[in-house]
C-alpha cells in the first residue's frame, strides 16, 4: 500500500509539463509552422531548397530534444493497441501519441524506477498516459486498496474527486479513481488504475488538462477499459 501511496504522490505532483515547457515547445512547433509558410513566398530554387533543409532540420531537432509527436493537432482520434511493460500488458493508446524517452522519464519522474515506467504523451504534453509496474507484491484486497487510496486523496489540497470504484475490466478486477487536481497553471482530470499483474502492483494514470477535458475525457474511459492483462 506504500507503494501505492508513493506513486500517487508522483502522479499529482508530476501530472502536467510546466507552463514555460509548454510554451516552449508550441514555440517550437509554431516556428515550423511559419517556416513552411516563408517558403512559398521564396524567389529562387535555391533559397527554397535552403529553408526546406532549415525547416526539416527544427523538426527533427524538436522531436529528438523533446520525444513529441510533431504532426500537429489532434484530428480525428485513432487508438490502437500495444503491448507494455515487457508484454505484461495490452491496452489502446492514441495512434499519435509517442512513449517519452527514459531520460525524460528520469527528469519528470525522479521517484521511479524508469525500467518499470511506460509513459505515453501528446505533441504539448498536455494529455498523458502512465503505466507503472512494482515488484511490490498487491497483497491487499482492491476494495481496501481503494478505500485507503482514497482517504488519501481526500487530504490534498485542492484536489477534488468524482468517483471511485472496483470493476472488472476484460475479466479483471481494477480499482479506479476519477479526480481533479491543481498544477501551477491549470487544473488537471485524472484517471487512476489500480490492479495487479501476476500478483505485482500496477497502476496507471491517464490525465488532461481541462482544455482537453470536453474531448478526451470519454478517451480516458475507453483507454482504461481496453486494459488486458496478458
Amino acid at each position: 500500500m506504500k507503494y501505492i501511496i508513493a506513486v500517487l504522490l508522483m502522479i499529482i505532483f508530476n501530472s502536467c509539463l510546466s507552463k514555460s515547457k509548454n510554451e516552449s515547445q508550441k514555440a517550437l512547433t509554431f516556428k515550423s509552422k511559419e517556416s513552411r509558410e516563408e517558403i512559398s513566398s521564396l524567389d529562387s530554387l535555391k533559397s527554397m531548397e535552403k529553408n526546406m533543409i532549415s525547416v526539416s532540420n527544427s523538426l527533427k531537432k524538436v522531436k529528438e530534444e523533446n520525444q513529441i509527436d510533431i504532426r500537429g493537432k489532434n484530428g480525428d482520434i485513432s487508438l490502437v493497441y500495444k503491448d507494455v511493460l515487457s508484454g505484461a500488458l495490452r491496452i489502446k493508446i492514441p495512434q499519435t501519441f509517442v512513449p517519452m524517452s527514459r531520460e525524460d522519464i528520469k527528469v519528470k519522474y525522479p521517484q521511479a524506477n524508469p525500467d518499470n515506467i511506460t509513459v505515453y504523451s501528446n505533441q504539448r504534453g498536455t494529455i498523458n498516459i502512465l503505466l507503472n509496474i512494482s515488484d511490490v507484491l498487491l497483497e491487499n484486497e482492491l476494495s481496501s486498496v481503494l478505500f485507503q487510496t482514497t482517504e488519501r486523496l481526500k487530504k490534498v489540497k485542492g484536489l477534488s474527486i468524482e468517483k471511485s470504484e472496483v470493476k472488472k475490466i476484460n475479466n479483471k478486477e481494477v480499482a479506479i479513481i476519477a479526480f481533479n487536481s491543481q498544477a501551477v497553471d491549470t487544473r488537471i482530470y485524472n484517471l487512476m488504475f489500480i490492479t495487479d499483474i501476476n500478483g505485482k502492483t500496477f497502476t496507471g494514470n491517464y490525465n488532461c488538462t481541462y482544455e482537453h477535458l470536453s474531448k478526451w475525457k470519454d478517451i480516458g474511459a475507453e483507454i482504461v477499459n481496453s486494459l488486458v492483462v496478458l
